[in-house]
């Protein structure tokens, strides 16, 4: 049996694993370097596939995505001279994937575009002394631009689980040059 023959609307939540591009804080006195980690957060939303052919189907989703990373930031001419910062950004995003069933059912493969909303960044420092709120639209973008590929496999009861690569193309910050996200999300869905 072909699944992608009928309309389908859903859900779907998992973990998202982030981090950004290489970046550099540009100051003054010149570029900062940095370490940069990546962090865990949450992604859960709804969808809806539409069949596109026999083996073929379009997903268009709207979730909240939580990405993130974490600095470590040198701060002087010592190599001992640094400190910690974790980034945390959330976003509404809006992935639009083109599914294909290579076998008519069970396993496919997606691609596509994505377009992500900030709706809020926040910068926390490693003591946790001070936060420091980012979402200022002077200093960050508040779209993101990027493409999708992952790797799925629907059971026939609806449920299904997704592997997918996030690679965004927009700069998240405009003090510093690179920074943009990098995400790997699994999550598992179900199909009503």
């Amino acid at each position: 049996m072909c699944y992608a023959q009928s309309i389908h609307f859903g859900i779907r939540g998992g973990l998202n694993i982030s981090t950004e591009s290489s970046h550099k804080y540009v100051t003054a006195s010149g570029a900062v370097k940095l370490d940069n980690y990546s962090c865990s957060g949450i992604n859960i939303g709804g969808l809806v596939n539409i069949p596109t052919g026999k083996k073929f189907e379009l997903e268009v989703g709207a979730s909240y995505s939580m990405l993130g990373y974490k600095d470590k930031i040198y701060d002087g001419v010592n190599i001992n001279d640094y400190f910690y910062a974790r980034v945390k950004s959330h976003y509404l995003t809006i992935p639009i994937a083109e599914k294909f069933y290579p076998f008519g059912d069970g396993i496919y493969v997606e691609f596509g575009p994505q377009i992500g909303f900030l709706l809020s960044k926040k910068m926390s420092l490693k003591d946790d002394i001070s936060d420091m709120q980012l979402f200022d639209s002077c200093n960050n973008k508040c779209l993101d631009f990027g493409v999708l590929g992952g790797l799925g496999y629907r059971f026939p009861n609806n449920i299904f689980l997704n592997a997918r690569y996030i690679y965004g193309f927009t700069e998240t910050n405009k003090i510093y040059k690179g920074g943009e996200n990098r995400n790997f999300q699994l999550s598992l869905g179900y199909l009503f």
